[in-house]
Protein backbone atom coordinates (compact mmCIF):
# COMPACT_ATOMS: atom_id res chain seq x y z
CA UNK A 1 0.00 0.00 0.00
CA UNK A 2 1.81 3.10 -1.30
CA UNK A 3 0.34 5.28 1.72
CA UNK A 4 2.12 3.18 3.96
CA UNK A 5 5.49 3.18 2.55
CA UNK A 6 5.10 7.06 2.39
CA UNK A 7 3.28 8.59 5.18
CA UNK A 8 4.54 9.85 8.83
CA UNK A 9 3.01 6.66 10.11
CA UNK A 10 5.14 4.24 8.33
CA UNK A 11 7.57 3.12 11.52
CA UNK A 12 3.64 2.86 13.40
CA UNK A 13 2.13 0.62 11.13
CA UNK A 14 4.84 -1.64 10.58
CA UNK A 15 6.02 -1.85 13.79
CA UNK A 16 2.28 -2.94 14.20
CA UNK A 17 2.49 -5.06 11.51
CA UNK A 18 5.38 -7.20 13.06
CA UNK A 19 3.00 -7.81 16.14
CA UNK A 20 0.09 -8.59 14.34
CA UNK A 21 -1.02 -12.34 15.48
CA UNK A 22 -4.43 -13.62 13.69
CA UNK A 23 -6.02 -16.92 15.08
CA UNK A 24 -5.73 -19.88 11.50
CA UNK A 25 -9.65 -19.44 10.94
CA UNK A 26 -9.17 -15.92 10.21
CA UNK A 27 -5.92 -16.70 8.56
CA UNK A 28 -7.74 -19.34 6.51
CA UNK A 29 -10.58 -17.28 5.55
CA UNK A 30 -8.32 -14.38 3.47
CA UNK A 31 -5.75 -17.47 2.40
CA UNK A 32 -8.71 -18.98 0.67
CA UNK A 33 -10.43 -15.54 -0.48
CA UNK A 34 -11.41 -16.63 -4.17
CA UNK A 35 -12.07 -13.60 -5.47
CA UNK A 36 -11.08 -9.91 -5.81
CA UNK A 37 -12.01 -7.60 -2.74
CA UNK A 38 -11.34 -3.78 -2.91
CA UNK A 39 -10.99 -2.38 0.83
CA UNK A 40 -11.05 1.67 0.99
CA UNK A 41 -9.44 3.37 4.06
CA UNK A 42 -9.92 7.17 5.17
CA UNK A 43 -7.79 8.23 8.13
CA UNK A 44 -5.13 10.86 8.93
CA UNK A 45 -1.80 10.19 10.27
CA UNK A 46 -2.49 11.77 13.69
CA UNK A 47 -5.28 8.68 14.13
CA UNK A 48 -4.42 6.16 16.88
CA UNK A 49 -6.30 3.51 15.68
CA UNK A 50 -5.20 3.80 11.58
CA UNK A 51 -1.90 1.73 12.72
CA UNK A 52 -3.38 -0.83 14.03
CA UNK A 53 -6.09 -1.44 11.70
CA UNK A 54 -3.74 -0.80 8.41
CA UNK A 55 -1.37 -3.06 9.94
CA UNK A 56 -3.71 -6.22 9.77
CA UNK A 57 -5.15 -4.63 6.50
CA UNK A 58 -1.57 -5.33 5.26
CA UNK A 59 -1.39 -8.63 6.75
CA UNK A 60 -4.66 -9.97 5.18
CA UNK A 61 -3.34 -8.61 2.11
CA UNK A 62 -0.38 -10.44 2.14
CA UNK A 63 -2.38 -13.76 3.32
CA UNK A 64 -5.18 -13.21 0.60
CA UNK A 65 -2.16 -13.18 -2.36
CA UNK A 66 -3.36 -9.85 -3.40
CA UNK A 67 -7.04 -11.01 -4.19
CA UNK A 68 -7.71 -7.61 -1.23
CA UNK A 69 -6.33 -4.86 -2.84
CA UNK A 70 -6.80 -1.96 -0.50
CA UNK A 71 -6.59 2.14 -0.90
CA UNK A 72 -6.12 4.93 1.79
CA UNK A 73 -7.59 8.46 1.53
CA UNK A 74 -6.73 11.17 3.76
CA UNK A 75 -9.87 12.70 5.37
CA UNK A 76 -8.95 16.34 5.38
CA UNK A 77 -8.19 16.01 1.19
CA UNK A 78 -11.60 13.82 0.77
CA UNK A 79 -14.34 15.62 2.22
CA UNK A 80 -16.81 14.12 0.09
CA UNK A 81 -16.08 10.83 0.69
CA UNK A 82 -15.69 11.44 4.18
CA UNK A 83 -18.93 12.61 3.83
CA UNK A 84 -20.54 9.35 2.89
CA UNK A 85 -19.54 7.23 5.92
CA UNK A 86 -20.26 9.74 9.07
CA UNK A 87 -20.71 7.86 12.30
CA UNK A 88 -23.67 7.99 13.51
CA UNK A 89 -24.85 10.24 10.24
CA UNK A 90 -22.50 13.30 11.96
CA UNK A 91 -19.29 12.53 13.09
CA UNK A 92 -16.36 12.67 11.26
CA UNK A 93 -14.37 9.63 12.78
CA UNK A 94 -11.53 7.96 11.75
CA UNK A 95 -10.44 5.14 10.74
CA UNK A 96 -13.18 4.50 8.38
CA UNK A 97 -12.68 1.06 6.69
CA UNK A 98 -14.89 -0.20 3.65
CA UNK A 99 -14.92 -3.04 1.49
CA UNK A 100 -16.51 -3.13 -2.29
CA UNK A 101 -16.49 -6.51 -4.29
CA UNK A 102 -15.36 -6.51 -7.70
CA UNK A 103 -18.84 -4.51 -9.40
CA UNK A 104 -17.66 -1.96 -6.26
CA UNK A 105 -20.87 -2.69 -4.42
CA UNK A 106 -20.15 -2.13 -1.09
CA UNK A 107 -20.15 -4.77 1.31
CA UNK A 108 -20.17 -3.49 4.80
CA UNK A 109 -17.57 -0.93 7.01
CA UNK A 110 -15.86 -0.25 10.44
CA UNK A 111 -15.90 3.39 11.54
CA UNK A 112 -13.65 4.33 13.84
CA UNK A 113 -13.29 0.58 16.05
CA UNK A 114 -14.54 -2.75 15.56
CA UNK A 115 -17.24 -4.46 17.24
CA UNK A 116 -17.38 -8.25 16.82
CA UNK A 117 -21.43 -9.69 15.95
CA UNK A 118 -20.57 -11.73 19.00
CA UNK A 119 -20.83 -8.69 21.30
CA UNK A 120 -23.84 -7.25 20.38
CA UNK A 121 -25.29 -6.15 23.22
CA UNK A 122 -22.77 -6.53 26.01
CA UNK A 123 -22.19 -2.98 28.10
CA UNK A 124 -18.95 -0.89 27.04
CA UNK A 125 -17.35 -2.59 29.97
CA UNK A 126 -17.82 -6.16 28.59
CA UNK A 127 -17.07 -4.96 25.27
CA UNK A 128 -14.09 -4.03 26.55
CA UNK A 129 -13.17 -6.32 28.54
CA UNK A 130 -14.01 -9.11 25.36
CA UNK A 131 -11.87 -7.10 23.06
CA UNK A 132 -8.52 -7.18 25.16
CA UNK A 133 -8.69 -10.78 26.03
CA UNK A 134 -9.39 -11.36 22.30
CA UNK A 135 -5.96 -9.06 21.06
CA UNK A 136 -6.07 -5.95 19.04
CA UNK A 137 -5.38 -7.65 15.96
CA UNK A 138 -7.36 -10.60 16.31
CA UNK A 139 -10.51 -8.07 16.61
CA UNK A 140 -9.79 -6.32 13.72
CA UNK A 141 -8.93 -9.51 11.52
CA UNK A 142 -12.51 -11.19 12.53
CA UNK A 143 -14.03 -7.57 12.08
CA UNK A 144 -12.66 -7.81 8.58
CA UNK A 145 -13.26 -11.57 7.85
CA UNK A 146 -17.04 -10.60 9.68
CA UNK A 147 -18.23 -8.10 6.74
CA UNK A 148 -16.19 -10.36 4.34
CA UNK A 149 -17.96 -13.40 5.13
CA UNK A 150 -21.59 -12.69 4.74
CA UNK A 151 -20.68 -11.98 1.06
CA UNK A 152 -17.87 -13.80 -0.20
CA UNK A 153 -18.52 -17.53 -0.57
CA UNK A 154 -14.99 -19.22 0.79
CA UNK A 155 -13.82 -22.81 0.62
CA UNK A 156 -11.34 -23.30 3.61
CA UNK A 157 -9.50 -26.64 3.54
Amino acid sequence: MEYVRTSSVRHRVLRRLAEVRLSDEVSAFFKSLPTPVLGLVITEDWCPTAPPALAVLVHCRELSGGRLDVRVFKRGENPDLMGQYLKDGKFRSVPVVVFFDEQFRPLGDIREKPVLPEWAGLGENERRQAEISTGWSEVWGRAYMAILHRHVQVGVA
